[in-house]
This record gives structure tokens, C-alpha cells and sequence, in this order.
């Protein structure tokens, strides 16, 4: 009886200290399972853009900072996650950069930007952008990370994200554009190594309980 009791009270005692998960959708980040760009860019403006799309920390899309510069980010398989009857309305899109610069130009004016642009499921940029002014876009020489959009961005009026979203050839489309520019004629050129390019898509499912999706792009071009 005692053995039974003190059983009794270290069970209840590890339930009482254990902590309380949400429900598994509140936050239902979706694994990255890998992918490989379609388009490997034009003109040698990028280094290797595909590098984008890999899981890893080693590769990365390389771009001398001079001038104006861009990197279409789309097919991020969404269609694998989300289906016409799910339930789920879409009320954020995010995108998020991971790289470095290596080197930092301080004479560059104040017309350096690096903008991104959403593209919906028909293939077209968004006119509303979100665009960062400081320089640089990306921290020197130690890998760090810059988001544009956030959790209610919608990027488009009259947006139908879960139907772009939930078939796969209009899903293929979505995705983002990042523009950069930088002014010329600076002391140096710095070189922008950007590591990954991930969109997250939240949303509320049919009980109303938040969640959220990312992944990386599958095809990568400048």
C-alpha cells in the first residue's frame, strides 16, 4: 500500500511539473524535406542563386553589390500542406533572408534598399513591398537574418492565398522578389552571400486555432 502510494504521489508529481503543451496546429511549423532549383540564373549577376534552396549552412548565392540587383524566389511547395477543403484562411505571409555582407561601404548615399515584392498564384508582383533603408541589408561576416512581410501581410488586395496556395500549379508561382541596390562608385564593393530565402504562410484553421507553415524555394533565377 505504501509502495502503491508513493508511486501514486511521484506520478502526480512529474504531471504536475511537466509542462502544457498547445494543441500540435497552434504552432505546426512544417519540416523543410529538401529541394533543388530549376534555374541556376542568367548573365553571371549570381553566383550559384540555387544555393538558396538547400538545407545547409555551407552554400551560398553570391552577388557583388553594385548597382541594382534581383533574385526570383518561387515553387516553395505549398500545395503539399495546404488542400482546397482544409478549412485554413491564410493571414500572414513572411518572407525571411539568411546570409551575410563582407564588407560595408560608408560613403554609399541614402538611396541603398534591398525591397521585396510577393508573387501571387497568376505569376504577378505585388505593388505593395516591404523594403529595409539600412545599411547593410545583411550583418558582416557572421551569418544573421533579415525578415520582410509579417504576420498579417497580405501583400495583395483582394488576395486568394489559400487557393493560389492549395493547387499546385498556381502554388508553383508563389513566391518573392528581392531587389537590391546599391549605390556605385562607393571605396569598395561589398559582396552579399545569402544563405537561404524562406516564406512562412500563417493561418487559422476551421476551429480557429493559429499555425504556420515555411519553407524554401525549388526554383531560384535572377
Amino acid at each position: 500500500m505504501l509502495i502503491t502510494t508513493l508511486l501514486g504521489l511521484s506520478l502526480a508529481t512529474r504531471l504536475m511539473n511537466s509542462p502544457v503543451h498547445a494543441p500540435a496546429e497552434l504552432f505546426a511549423q512544417q519540416p523543410f524535406d529538401g529541394c533543388s532549383a530549376s534555374q541556376t540564373g542568367t548573365g553571371n549577376t549570381w553566383l550559384h542563386p540555387e544555393n538558396v534552396s538547400l538545407d545547409d549552412d555551407a552554400n551560398y548565392a553570391t552577388v557583388s553589390c553594385n548597382g541594382t540587383k534581383k533574385l526570383v524566389c518561387t515553387d516553395f511547395g505549398f500545395d503539399s500542406f495546404f488542400s482546397p477543403s482544409d478549412g485554413r484562411t491564410i493571414t500572414g505571409v513572411r518572407v525571411r533572408y539568411t546570409g551575410f555582407h563582407n564588407a560595408f561601404d560608408i560613403t554609399e548615399p541614402a538611396n541603398y534598399y534591398a525591397e521585396t515584392r510577393a508573387i501571387n498564384g497568376n505569376g504577378e508582383e505585388s505593388s505593395v513591398f516591404n523594403k529595409t533603408e539600412v545599411n547593410p541589408f545583411l550583418p558582416l561576416s557572421t551569418e544573421g537574418e533579415r525578415f520582410h512581410g509579417n504576420n498579417f501581410e497580405l501583400w495583395f488586395d483582394n488576395s486568394d492565398w489559400h487557393g493560389w496556395l492549395s493547387n499546385s500549379t498556381s502554388a508553383a508561382n508563389v513566391g518573392c522578389t528581392l531587389y537590391l541596390n546599391y549605390a556605385t562608385g562607393g571605396l569598395t564593393t561589398p559582396t552579399l552571400s545569402l544563405d537561404s530565402v524562406e516564406m512562412r504562410i500563417l493561418y487559422t484553421n476551421s476551429a480557429g486555432k493559429a499555425g504556420w507553415v515555411d519553407r524554401k524555394a525549388r526554383s531560384v533565377h535572377s
